[in-house]
């Protein structure tokens, strides 16, 4: 993951730091259980580096962002997971 994490840090460092810091909100519903969570895209550790992926369409919420933040996410989010 630290290779791929490189590549985007070259490629769109802004890029990097939106799905990092950005929180998202997921959510996964059944009969039963009704669990939601907000953590960002690309979690990463003390050191910065990557620690988790979180690309998941099927549990990904709507987002809750503000207006002007919403076309930068989508942009970023299609370069990683399309």
């Amino acid at each position: 993951m630290l290779k791929n994490k490189k590549k985007l840090q070259e490629k769109d460092p802004a890029a990097l730091g939106l799905l990092s810091k950005t929180p998202v909100p997921f959510q996964h519903r059944d009969k039963e259980h009704h669990m939601v969570a907000y953590h960002t895209v690309i979690g990463t550790d003390a050191s910065g580096d990557v620690t988790r992926f979180s690309l998941n369409t099927l549990d990904r919420d709507s987002l809750r962002l503000p207006p002007d933040d919403v076309l930068p996410f989508y942009k970023v989010w299609k370069s990683m997971c399309c």
